[in-house]
C-alpha cells in the first residue's frame, strides 16, 4: 500500500470497514486509493461495473466524517452507448404476431 505516513490509518479504516460492513473485505487497490486520497492526494478510479468502486468513497466516510467526496458517473454515457443501441436493435426487430 501507499507510503508509511498512513500505513497505521488505514489498517484501521480496514477494520472499520470490516466492521461496519460485515462480509467485506476491502481489496488492495481500494485501500491504495483510500490512502492516497488520506494523503491528500487527488484520485481518480476507473473500474468495471460491479468492481467495487463504491467501497473507495464509502470506505473514507469513516475515516472523513466531515470530508467531501465527487463522484462523477456516467450513466448518462451509459445509457448512450449500452442501453439506448439494444432498445433501437429490439424496436427494429421485434416480432409481429
Amino acid at each position: 500500500m501507499g507510503g508509511n505516513k498512513n500505513a497505521c490509518a488505514i489498517g484501521e479504516l480496514n477494520q472499520m470497514i470490516r466492521y461496519e460492513v460485515p462480509g467485506v473485505r476491502p481489496r488492495e487497490w481500494q485501500l491504495d486509493a483510500m490512502d492516497a486520497v488520506l494523503q491528500g492526494l487527488d484520485v481518480i478510479v476507473i473500474a468495471g461495473t460491479g468492481s467495487g468502486k463504491s467501497l473507495v468513497f464509502q470506505g473514507l466516510s469513516f475515516a472523513l466524517p466531515k470530508g467531501v467526496v465527487m463522484v462523477i458517473c456516467p450513466i448518462k454515457a451509459l445509457m448512450e452507448y449500452q442501453v439506448w443501441p439494444r432498445l433501437i436493435y429490439l424496436a427494429n426487430h421485434r416480432r409481429v404476431h
